[in-house]
């Protein structure tokens, strides 16, 4: 039997976008502990493609899952939604038009976001038959070379941004270095995986020292970015490394900035370098 599609009033549709809204108020209040902040770097790994404010609704709703998409998306990959699962809402950008000209003639069209629903990997099953979809890329250490030709493309890109990546012999206990404004050393004893990492978290550094970026970051405040980036950053393809600094995430609230600010920053930071390692 087909049932009707629901419509909403615009005063429904305006309480169900506040009600989506405030869910993104509580996880942003969340994060004010070093757990919650270990927390989204997990749940960033499986959702990168998405802006940092629906991965941070998809943690406080859904913490666990490994991946999320619309119901006819989920189909078209192979699996199915089972009945009376409970959607995840996140907000989704809309654009329209208002119905006025600018000066040139063209139609204004101005931006909202309506509150969409997507279904956790945990409540599909796979379609017989179907390709079986791959959530992620298997985790692999940092002692081997699996990650070697991503290390290659960050070094041209980086290389092509006047950024200098030199192998340091005499790098002591140190993985690597910033040396502002442009220079990067990674020392020549690590494996190429491991040196992926150093150079995803030095590059991060120099990210933050941009003319025109630079934040009012004290230094742990500055390591948390940048060793939190190289964390999302190798997760995102693959490489484990949950050993990185939890000491300096541990602290990161004491005395710094607003959550949402170091979770766009590093968003940002590791957006861009994802884009370099898969692009360059």
């Amino acid at each position: 039997m087909a049932t009707s599609r629901v419509t909403y009033t615009k005063e429904e549709r305006r309480a169900k976008r506040s009600e989506r809204l405030a869910l993104l108020d509580r996880a942003v209040e969340e994060l004010t502990s070093s757990e919650a902040w270990a927390s989204w770097l997990g749940v960033r790994r499986h959702f990168h493609a998405y802006s940092w404010r629906n991965q941070l609704m998809i943690k406080v709703q859904r913490p666990m899952t490994l991946a999320v998409k619309g119901y006819r998306q989920w189909t078209g990959l192979g699996r199915m939604v089972r009945p009376g699962s409970k959607a995840i809402w996140i907000l989704a950008p809309a654009p329209f038009k208002t119905g006025e000209t600018d000066d040139r003639g063209d139609d204004v069209t101005k931006l909202y976001f309506k509150p969409v629903p997507v279904f956790a990997y945990e409540d599909t099953d796979q379609i017989e038959g179907r390709p079986v979809f791959q959530i992620e890329p298997p985790l692999v250490d940092l002692e081997g070379d699996s990650h070697e030709p991503a290390l290659r493309r960050l070094v041209t890109w980086l290389s092509g941004q006047g950024v200098t990546v030199l192998e340091d012999e005499a790098c002591g206990s140190a993985h690597g270095w910033f040396l502002p404004p442009s220079t990067i050393g990674l020392a020549a004893r690590l494996s190429p995986n491991a040196k992926l990492k150093t150079l995803v978290h030095e590059g991060s550094h120099w990210l933050v020292r941009q003319p025109g970026q630079e934040r009012n970051w004290n230094y742990a405040e500055e390591e948390v970015v940048v060793e939190s980036t190289a964390y999302a950053v190798c997760a995102t393809i693959g490489l484990e490394t949950s050993g990185y600094s939890a000491g300096y995430v541990a602290n990161w609230r004491e005395q710094g900035p607003e959550p949402v600010d170091l979770v766009a920053a590093v968003d940002e930071y590791a957006t861009l370098l994802e884009g370099a390692i898969a692009c360059s």
